[in-house]
C-alpha cells in the first residue's frame, strides 16, 4: 500500500510539474506575441522622432533658401 501511494504521489507531482510547466510556456509564447506586435505596428515611430530632431529650423531655412536662389539662377 506504501509503494502504491508513493508511486501515485509521485504521478500526480509530475502531472502537476507538467501542467504548470506548459502553462508557463503558453505564457512566454503569448507575451513574446504581444512584444513582436509591438513592435511591428509602428517599427520607425521612435526613430522617425529622433531623426526629426536632429535638423533645426535653421538648417530647414537655409536649404529653402538655398533653393530658392537655385531656382531664380535656372
Amino acid at each position: 500500500m506504501k509503494q502504491i501511494q508513493k508511486v501515485s504521489n509521485s504521478f500526480q507531482s509530475d502531472t502537476i510539474l507538467r501542467g504548470v510547466t506548459k502553462a508557463e510556456e503558453q505564457i512566454l509564447f503569448m507575451e513574446a506575441e504581444v512584444q513582436a506586435g509591438s513592435y511591428s505596428s509602428n517599427p520607425l515611430s521612435s526613430y522617425e522622432a529622433n531623426s526629426l530632431n536632429l535638423v533645426g529650423e535653421e538648417e530647414i531655412s537655409r536649404e529653402i533658401e538655398k533653393l530658392k536662389s537655385e531656382k531664380e539662377t535656372i
